[in-house]
């Protein structure tokens, strides 16, 4: 019996043992450096001290300081690997490179096979690390989408669809005092009410606000339509994204309100707005023209709110021949252009300068008015895939990322999106950051994220301010920190270096050519950028 018993722990024990091998790769080990740590200097001190040498070095997620070590065969197994890595105090974290990944998270919607572009932007792979819906301390995340109508009674809409939790619908009071009467599911700009249509000014039903609510927003897992990239985020509709500028600005204004409003009660009453959809512009046009407007990013931002825009359905380049919103000079927006199955740009607006990143934009299948789904194209769908990864990134977050101010947040948000791109030559040279969105990536930078730790808090304290913005004959630039000012014009051509020992720099302009600029500035070991106008 006891030789049977030897035999039946002897079996059980290496099966374990095989099983645990196959669960990883053999001669690897994931590893978190602490934030500030060089990986070059760590690697160094791990030999010296211990000495482990690394053969090979793999950066995952370079900003989080993510990489994957790998070891010559037989100089350590994974577990003991493991353990020495864990006791070093540069290491964050350390652990397998786990193998038995399983997919999990896909939807059971019916159309969702026909959305070839969650694949491509890695929403599956996202959605193993969060679907969407509220912070890790249960607040309910908010995409506003400013659009000419919507259907708000869209079966695979309805219930992602945002309700003013303080306001009785059709009572014709102001029940939260908020300015705005019986905006219980949005508000209407064209009409000055809280009645959400699906229907535009002129009368006609138009699929364009629904189409987009779907990429954003549309109810996943419901085995109904389609998959939102959100599968159960909530979307403030405010119609008024045409017929006049003014339509414009006071949409953007609601949003504003109501997330100050949020803000200044801790919550309690408003709406805790992440993201703004843009999907609409001007052709040709530059923020001298429109200063009000792209204003109103940078207050938006301040209150919290990343802008996402839509950049022009013609291939163009902007920094040449002007956008609206797309040149305006906030570090609080992003500027989206389209790209297809084969990542290459599709028919959309380029520029090194204001475009920040492409997304898909060809053949989108989504929601449709009348309770159905259509087929869409163009950057207006594009832009919605980049706010709605910034849910998904809201909801990844950890507890320590919530302990800042809203702006710093939505500023270090637009900073990780544009961060996370799959990179391509295709758009090395045509975007700011050269690549498209990867649902994936942003989530896990999200989920990595620091807190927004006292280096950090500095350099996002250091402030720059450059007026009169467009320039003619000078300007004058204004900062909260001591470094070095570069003037380029658009071929990246330096047309003037400055050394800042003040807080305010009196910059002439007379002799340069009309146009955008860009300026530099360099403190405190970061790099500060500022779009500007000359003209003369």
């Amino acid at each position: 019996m006891k030789l049977l018993f030897s035999i039946f722990c002897f079996f059980v024990f290496s099966t374990n043992a095989i099983f645990a091998q196959s669960e990883w790769k053999a001669g690897e080990v994931l590893v978190t450096l602490e934030q500030e740590v060089d990986v070059n200097y760590f690697l160094n001190e791990l030999e010296t001290n211990t000495g482990l040498q690394v053969n090979r070095v793999e950066a995952l997620v370079p900003s989080a300081n993510i990489y994957a070590f790998s070891f010559l065969n037989g100089q350590i197994n994974v577990e003991e690997a493991v353990s020495l890595l864990k006791e070093q105090s540069m290491v964050k974290f350390a652990q397998p490179n786990h193998t038995n990944i399983e997919m999990r998270k896909s939807s059971n919607d019916p159309n969702a096979i026909g959305q070839w572009y969650l694949d491509k932007i890695n929403a599956p792979l996202a959605w193993d690390i969060t679907t969407g819906g509220s912070t890790i301390d249960s607040q309910e995340i908010v995409i506003a989408i400013v659009d000419v109508s919507f259907e708000i009674s869209h079966d695979d809409l309805k219930e992602n669809f945002w309700r003013n939790k303080h306001e009785i619908a059709l009572n014709g009071i102001d029940d939260d005092k908020n300015g705005y009467i019986d905006d219980y599911d949005g508000w209407n700009v064209y009409q000055d009410t809280g009645y959400i249509s699906a229907k535009t000014p002129l009368g006609s039903i138009d699929k364009h606000g629904t189409q987009i609510a779907g990429i954003i927003g549309g109810v996943g897992n419901n085995r109904r339509d389609i998959a939102g990239i959100n599968w159960s985020v909530k979307m403030l509709p405010v119609q008024g994204s045409s017929t006049e500028e003014a339509v414009v600005i006071k949409s953007y204004n609601y949003i504003l309100e109501m997330r100050k409003t949020y803000n200044r009660t801790n919550g309690d009453s408003g709406a805790f707005i992440i993201a703004q959809n843009s999907s609409f512009g001007v052709d040709r046009r530059f923020p001298n023209q429109f200063p009000i407007w792209c204003d109103l990013f940078d207050q938006l931002g301040k209150a919290g709110v990343v802008s996402i825009a839509a950049g022009p359905n013609s291939v163009v380049d902007i920094d040449d021949v002007g956008d609206i919103p797309c040149t305006c000079p906030s570090d609080y927006l992003v500027t989206v252009t389209r790209s297809d199955e084969q990542d290459k740009l599709f028919g959309g607006g380029f520029g090194k300068e204001s475009i920040d990143l492409a997304a898909p934009g060809k053949q989108i299948f989504t929601t449709s008015p009348i309770n159905s789904t259509s087929q869409a194209g163009g950057s207006s769908f594009a832009a919605p895939m980049a706010a709605a990864a910034l849910g998904l990134m809201y909801a990844s977050y950890p507890q320590r990322f919530f302990s800042t101010s809203a702006d710093s947040m939505a500023l270090k948000s637009a900073t990780y999106l544009k961060q996370s791109v799959e990179l391509f030559p295709e758009f090395e040279d045509i975007t700011a950051s050269g690549g498209r969105l990867d649902l994936f990536k942003s989530t896990s930078l999200a989920q990595a994220a620091p807190p927004l730790s006292t280096n950090i808090k500095q350099s996002l304290s250091i402030s720059t301010r450059v007026y009169p913005n467009p320039s003619k004959g000078s300007f004058t630039f204004e900062t909260t920190s001591f470094g070095i000012l570069e003037l380029y014009d658009l071929k990246g051509v330096l047309i003037l270096k400055k050394d800042i020992q003040s807080t305010n720099a009196f910059i002439e302009t007379q002799g340069l050519a009309n146009g955008m600029y860009v300026l530099q500035f360099n403190a405190d070991n970061q790099i500060f950028r500022n779009k500007i106008i000359i003209e003369h």
